[in-house]
């Protein structure tokens, strides 16, 4: 799991490992272009850098045209109707650790809220569709 946080491009590997239902997500170390030219996806995308986190790295793209032009190693369908509280996109986290011998939940979680108000999928103000910046 290590691996996978340290380089988002490995996502894909632990996707594939838990072998369940999830919100579709392209993980590819050399990048996602190729796999967009190919299957042409309909929908909005996500795109994220391989080691950004705190809401650096990512892009938001109407199209799969749009996608395919940028270097990113994972891509996440998003969400047409994400979680809305008081009409500001909301995420929510809680903390989990997994070992052979267990699973630990964390007892305190967290819920992350954009600084405006969701404005569907125009994508024209980051701070309404990124939670954590």
């Amino acid at each position: 799991a290590r691996l996978v946080l340290e380089h988002k491009g490995r996502l894909g590997r632990l996707q594939e490992a838990m072998a369940g239902e999830s919100l579709e997500c392209v993980s590819r170390e050399e990048g996602a272009g190729e796999w967009f030219r190919e299957h042409r996806p309909s929908g909005a995308w996500v795109l994220k850098e391989p080691r950004a986190n705190s809401g650096c790295g990512l892009w938001f793209c109407a199209s799969w045209r749009e996608a395919s032009a940028r270097r990113c190693t994972t891509a996440q369908r998003y969400l047409e109707r994400p979680s809305l509280s008081e009409g500001r996109k909301t995420q929510h986290r809680c903390y989990c650790l997994f070992r052979r011998d267990g699973c630990w939940l964390y007892e305190g979680a967290m819920v992350q809220v954009c600084a405006r108000p969701y404005e569907g999928t125009s994508f024209e103000r980051r701070e309404a569709y990124v939670t954590n910046v």
